[in-house]
């Protein structure tokens, strides 16, 4: 019984996982209204752009990653790609996390249990998973915040299980 508990609690840290840091994956775009300014090197065109004009996409949970895991490898690495892309943002919240201004925390108790509650039970009613949290201890959840969060974890699901078929895993 215990197993299978720490099981579902792992697979809905997995899920998190990847629904907290894919959709900050995307590439960095230029900000609209901004045309790179061409010039010369050799005989090859360089396209000049300053960090300023570019629109990074939100690091906010790899820079909590950084400062919760900081000083070992993983931190570094982050903080290096971070530092090549002179991603401003993502150092700003890497310090207010460091300095214990923003919480380092990736993901809450609820988070978890709202993703263990869709997944073990996916044709749960919203008014009992609502019921089920609140007796978890977790109060405020509504049935139509439920209902939304569940079709996004679902969806998140379909995708997270097409990216572990693909590893092989």
């Amino acid at each position: 019984m215990k197993d299978g508990k720490a099981q579902r609690r792992k697979e809905a840290e997995l899920l998190l996982g990847w629904v907290k840091f894919s959709p900050e994956m995307d590439p960095p775009k230029l900000k609209p209204g901004v045309l790179p300014l061409k010039g010369k090197l050799g005989s090859s065109r360089v396209i000049k752009i300053s960090p300023d004009q570019v629109d990074f996409p939100d690091w906010k949970n790899h820079a909590k990653y950084a400062a919760l895991a900081f000083g070992t490898e993983h931190s570094k690495e982050i903080i290096k790609k971070a530092a090549a892309a002179h991603h401003r943002q993502f150092f700003i919240d890497l310090g207010k996390c460091l300095a214990g201004k923003m919480s380092d925390e990736l993901w809450t108790k609820r988070d978890v249990d709202v993703v263990e509650l869709v997944l073990s039970s996916p044709r749960m009613k919203a008014p009992d998973a609502v019921r089920e949290l609140e007796r978890r201890g977790h109060q405020g959840m509504t049935e139509a915040n439920f209902r939304k969060r569940k079709s996004e974890l679902l969806k998140a699901k379909r995708r997270f299980d097409f990216f572990k078929w693909l590893l092989g895993l």
